[in-house]
């Protein structure tokens, strides 16, 4: 074997890994159960993955990660914790914006549709938005 395959393999080992552990983020930030990050490979081994889009590739356990920092943020805010998002959404721009936007689409979903404090002063300072558009699908603010 040459460096280069070596090199990939040994890249492709550590996302594998990654995807793992930044499923293992996500369950444990929405509350489920960790165990079920086992299914992560299923993830991993995808038709970007076979197309050689290593770049989209190595992007979804940062997303994944980001996704779940978000949520952790929303429900208790922290100020390293924003830095280590604001760190990790310049990664994804680096390595696949369509990761960036899928991580902004879903921060901006998990704010809008949050019970904390923040979702409904956001309501109160836009007056465009009708009334209980911030809250969750299904629920109503009465």
């Amino acid at each position: 074997m040459t460096g280069p395959v070596i090199a990939v393999k040994l890249m492709l080992s550590l996302i594998a890994i990654a995807t793992s552990a930044a499923f293992w983020m996500f369950l444990g930030a929405f509350g489920r159960d960790r165990r079920l990050a086992v299914f992560a490979p299923a993830v991993f081994h995808s038709t970007p993955l076979y197309l050689g889009f290593f770049n989209f590739v190595e992007s979804v356990p940062l997303a994944l990660a980001v996704v779940a920092l978000t949520e952790r943020e929303v429900r208790n805010p922290t100020a390293p914790r924003v830095a280590v998002i604001a760190a990790a959404a310049a990664g994804l721009l680096w390595l696949h914006p369509s990761a960036l936007a899928f991580a902004l689409a879903s921060a901006a979903v998990l704010a809008l549709t949050s019970e904390s404090r923040a979702a409904p002063s956001l309501g109160r300072s836009r007056p465009s938005l009708p009334r209980g558009s911030c809250s969750a699908p299904g629920r109503s603010r009465r």
